[in-house]
């Protein structure tokens, strides 16, 4: 199934940034995780610079936890994970 935006907090935490999606059609809410590794390009980033560049990427990580999730890439307690590796694809 889909994910659809909410309109929720980003949160900040250990080596990356979570947010909440809902299950398109449900009240169900899924937890996504951004790993700082996602947003880092190599070059050394102070919490700003990775802050701003998620807020830039945001929709871009919004649709790829909709896909991980309509193709069942999901950790066993629900959370739809997004790191460098997911990345490879689009920037390639």
């Amino acid at each position: 199934m889909s994910l659809e935006r909410l309109d929720t907090e980003t949160l900040r935490e250990a080596q990356g940034f979570s947010f909440s999606m809902r299950i398109t059609g449900t009240h169900e809410n899924v937890r996504v995780f951004v790993a700082d590794d996602a947003l880092d390009d190599g070059m050394a980033r102070g919490l700003a610079e990775l802050r701003s560049q998620f807020d830039k990427d945001k929709q871009g990580f919004e649709d790829i936890a909709s896909a991980r999730h309509s193709h069942g890439r999901v950790a066993a307690n629900g959370t739809v994970t997004i790191t460098a590796a997911d990345l490879f694809g689009i920037i390639d």
